[in-house]
């Protein structure tokens, strides 16, 4: 059983058959029996009943139940010290104390947003009216441009597996492969243009054209910080990325010759 919500509650009668794998705000396992593992986070955790594998969560806090039984052990992590002491502690029970570092700790979210950055700045620099035109369209075309991007988002990965085992179409398959990773790259930046692009049209006082580099600034931040929110930012990232994608094909197909006169 695969788990994310906010909520995640098991009653007494509940039986899993297999493994638990959960992210969630609340775990609440209230007696029931699972014949696997759980493993997975939340935020708080209350476990009860039966677990004939092991336990190993990632928890801010967690309680016993005096029912509570898990034949391969449990491991905890938490992110600090709990004030009070565990009731009903399982024997064996392991807790390891692993402080959770913030997104602006991470030198790998700084990289990241400076990368993206640069690279959005130089396409700003070295095509600046391209840059213009399409998140003016990825903003005029949204409804649609988001449908052809999730279309191509699970689709790509299909065709490239079937081009690899046709064997003899491997080289088209990797040049596709190569194409589809610099569109997931692209596509978030694109995103972060087209948002940042329409904040400042909304808030702009003058009739002056939007800064294209303060545009992209604005929509990185926003993005990058979103994206950080536990449990819901993965979300907001598969958002960007389908816009960003389906606005970046699209533009392109318009331009194709006939296309952009029957427009």
């Amino acid at each position: 059983v695969l788990a994310f919500a906010s909520e995640v509650h098991l009653t007494r009668n509940a039986h899993i058959k297999g493994n638990l794998l959960v992210g969630c705000g609340t775990l609440t396992v209230d007696g029931g029996k699972i014949d696997g593992d759980i493993e997975g986070g939340a935020g708080h955790a209350y476990l009860n009943g039966t677990v004939l594998g092991k336990v190993s969560l990632n928890l801010g806090h967690i309680r016993f139940g005096d029912e509570y039984k898990a034949a391969g052990g449990t491991s905890i992590t938490l992110h600090k010290p709990l004030e009070e002491e565990i009731a009903n502690k399982p024997a064996g029970l392991k807790v390891t104390i692993e402080p959770k570092e913030r997104f602006f700790q991470s030198i790998f979210f700084f990289l990241s947003f400076a990368a993206a950055f640069v690279t959005g700045l130089l396409m700003i620099t070295f095509f600046k009216d391209f840059s213009r035109d399409l998140s003016f369209y990825a903003r005029s075309n949204f409804l649609k441009n988001s449908g052809i991007g999730a279309l191509l988002l699970f689709m790509i990965p299909i065709v490239i597996i079937i081009l690899l085992v046709l064997v003899v179409t491997i080289p088209v398959s990797l040049m596709l492969t190569a194409l589809y990773l610099f569109l997931l790259y692209i596509s978030t930046i694109i995103s972060a243009l087209t948002l940042g692009s329409y904040i400042m049209d909304k808030t702009k006082k003058n009739g002056r054209p939007v800064k294209l580099f303060l545009s992209l600034l604005i929509g990185l931040i926003i993005i990058f910080l979103i994206v950080e929110t536990p449990f819901i930012g993965w979300i907001f990232s598969l958002t960007a990325i389908i816009l960003g994608m389906g606005s970046f094909v699209m533009y392109f197909y318009n331009k194709l010759p006939g296309k952009e006169q029957a427009a």
